[in-house]
């Protein structure tokens, strides 16, 4: 199915916040397999873990990008928009 909305979502050792941030967006998501949900994560130290976690609690519903820098928000922003596959894009920081 052809992506219609790209949510890009920037972490930085926010693992604590991420899973609610996600559960949210799947709990209203109303056009299903159209939505995309990108996490960008700029070096976090737990970010083996939050990944492993996150795929295990939401699969392959979800792209993960591990960033090889911290550039900040917008350098982050730009590597999940470079990705992303919708015709619409979302950006969203966890801090």
């Amino acid at each position: 199915m052809k992506k219609e909305i790209s949510i890009i979502i920037v972490t930085y050792n926010s693992d604590h916040h991420i899973f609610d941030c996600i559960e949210s967006i799947f709990r209203y998501n109303d056009i299903g397999d159209a939505l995309e949900i990108i996490v960008v994560d700029n070096m976090s130290e737990s970010v083996d873990k939050m990944f492993d976690d996150l795929l295990n609690k939401f699969g392959n519903n979800i792209v993960l990008i591990r960033n090889s820098q911290n550039g900040g928000y917008g350098q982050g922003n730009n590597i999940g928009i470079r990705k992303s596959k919708g015709k619409i894009i979302i950006s969203k920081t966890q801090k």
